[in-house]
Parts: structure tokens; sequence; C-alpha cells
């Protein structure tokens, strides 16, 4: 029997499935997912948006570029992270866990990108924790360089309403969207799944196991002057891939980067000198 040479193992009693059972899918760059532990709502949101764990994993065929995921999916425990594909852990500069919720990774690039994975607590969680989350991620976000390509991922629990985003799945925006909102306006952010015009079915980014309620909880942040290279960004199912009650939201991107230019060496043949003062 060959060995198991997968790096993401699966938690004591949790079962692998085969490729045969699902689809597998990929995206480019993805917000993520978790949940609390230690109580009756184990997902902390509103009653109605209570999920349960995942008892599958599934090793996906194609890599993905980067992906934020449950640690607790894997380990039963919480927190947030980043899954890299070989191509973007080369380009890896930095990672910095700033709380458990809030992870910070640098990579290499012309333009350096900046990519900050969040937890946020959920809409019922105590009015201080929230503010407290918020007030923190902006003093990150305040001290990522203004030439950075910033991209902030993660599950806000904050649902944005028609008076504060362009094309919302719900009617109004919520106490979470409203902290949401006041950190895009402070640091000129927009929500990139919130730009784009789709049918109401592609908005959504949260399903309730039990009532099978749809919320959009989760977002990727950028900076309004990136505006015109993010080409789409929308949710998809990844459900029977690993187990969460999330979808994946991706976001393609174009950007038009400076190369420096590079410095021509002038190299001198001194024998042709020496032989002209001959």
């Amino acid at each position: 029997m060959q060995e198991n040479t997968n790096p993401i193992l699966p938690a004591a009693g949790v079962r692998r499935r085969t490729a045969g059972d699902c689809s597998t899918s990929h995206a480019t760059i993805t917000g993520g997912w978790r949940d609390d532990e230690g109580s009756s709502n184990p997902s902390g949101r509103d009653p109605s948006d209570n999920s349960t764990a995942s008892n599958a994993l599934l090793r996906c065929k194609k890599p993905f570029t980067m992906v934020t995921f449950n640690a607790n999916t894997l380990r039963e425990e919480g927190r947030v992270g980043l899954m890299l594909s070989p191509k973007a852990r080369k380009a890896l500069r930095t990672v910095t866990p700033i709380t458990e919720r809030i992870l910070v990774a640098e990579f290499d690039s012309n333009t350096v990108t900046t990519v900050i994975v969040i937890y946020s607590p959920t809409n019922v969680a105590p009015v201080e924790e929230a503010e407290a989350f918020y007030e923190k991620l902006g003093e990150i976000i305040r001290d990522v360089p203004a030439h950075n390509i910033l991209a902030v991922l993660g599950d806000f629990n904050a649902r944005l309403g028609p008076e504060d985003a362009l094309y919302t799945y719900h009617g109004e925006t919520n106490h979470n969207g409203k902290l949401l909102v006041d950190l895009l306006t402070e640091h000129d952010l927009l929500a990139a799944n919130t730009q784009f015009r789709k049918k109401r079915g592609k908005r959504w980014t949260f399903l309730d196991r039990c009532t099978r309620a749809k919320r959009q909880l989760d977002y990727i942040l950028v900076r309004k002057k990136w505006r015109n290279s993010v080409l789409n960004a929308e949710p998809y199912h990844t459900f029977c891939t690993v187990g969460s009650d999330h979808r994946v939201v991706s976001m393609r991107v174009r950007l038009s980067l400076r190369v420096p230019k590079p410095i021509h060496k002038v190299r001198y043949d001194w024998k042709l000198f020496s032989a002209s003062d001959q």
C-alpha cells in the first residue's frame, strides 16, 4: 500500500472521500470559512444560520492557487489559514498570524501583494468583540503600504444592503454590515463580489443546512484604485468538495505591472585599447 502523501491530513474520526464521490473545483483568490466551537450553535450565527461540522474531506485534483480554509474542519479547532499552489508558495514572502481571526501574508512581485485572511465575529457576538475585531483589522490595513496590491479575504458574517453596495443578496445591512461599510469607507475599499451584476442565485455565499436559508456573508475586499483590474468575482459551489456550508468566493484579476528596465553593463575590450596605443 502506498503512503498517503497528501499534506492535508484528516482529523481523528474524519472520513476521506474518494475522488469519485464528487467533483472538484479550483479558484484563483478565494474567501474562506470557519466555525466556532464549544456552543450549541457551532457557527455562532443567527439561529437561522446554524450549521453543522463536516465529517468528510476530499483531496483536490487541481491545486488551489490561494484559498482560505477552516482549520476546524481539519483539526477540530478554530483559526484561519492559507492553502497555496506550489507556484504561489515560491512567491510567499512572509506569513504573520496577528490573532486567531486575522492572518497576513505577503507575496513577491513587481508590486508586493498583501493578503489578509479574516474571520469576523458573528452578528450575535457581543458588540464589543465585533468592534474590537474591526478596529484591529483597520490598524493592519493602515500599515499596508499604499502601493501594495491588497486583498482582504474571508467570512465577514456581514450582510450588505443595496444602499451600501451595488449588487447584494440582502435587502438591508445588519450590524456587522455597518461595521464593514465603515471599514470600506475609511480605507477606500470595495467588496469585489458586489460589483458585478449577477443573478441572485450567484450572490449568496452561505447555505444553512437545516433551514436551507441563504446568506451573503463572505467577501473579497480590494482597494478602489484596483477596481478596473478586477475582471470578475463570484461564489462557486464547494459543499461536496470540502464539506463546508459556505461557497468559495473567487476573484479574477488582471494587472499591468511595470517591469523594471534591465541595466545593460558596458563591457570594454581593453586589448583593443592596448593595440591602438602601440
